[in-house]
C-alpha cells in the first residue's frame, strides 16, 4: 500500500475500532497490515469496517482478496458495546 496521510480520530472512534478489532482477531487469522480500516458514526452506533487490500489485477466481488475479508463492526456510541458484526455486503 502507498503511504497514506496522518489521519486524526475522536478517542470514541478509537474506542470503537479497540472494539471492532478485538472480535476481527477472534474472526480471523489475517492481520491489518493490508488493510484499510473505516469508521462511520450512523445513529446510535460507530460501524467500523476493515476493508482488505486489493489484489493486482480485475476486482472481482464479495469483499474479499488475499489480504482476507471485509468485515463491518457495528458498536454503540453509548456503552460500546459490540452490536451486531457481518462480512462483506
Amino acid at each position: 500500500m502507498s503511504k497514506l496521510p496522518e489521519t486524526s480520530i475522536s478517542g470514541p472512534q478509537a474506542r470503537a475500532i479497540a472494539i471492532a478489532y478485538a472480535e476481527f482477531a477472534k474472526a480471523t487469522d489475517h492481520v491489518l497490515d493490508r488493510y484499510m480500516v473505516e469508521v462511520v458514526a450512523s445513529g446510535d452506533a460507530f460501524e467500523v469496517v476493515f476493508v482488505p487490500g486489493p489484489d493486482p489485477g480485475p476486482t472481482v466481488r464479495g469483499g474479499r482478496t488475499s489480504a482476507g475479508p471485509e468485515m463491518h463492526f457495528w458498536v454503540s456510541r453509548s456503552d460500546y458495546s459490540l452490536l451486531k458484526s457481518s462480512f462483506a455486503r
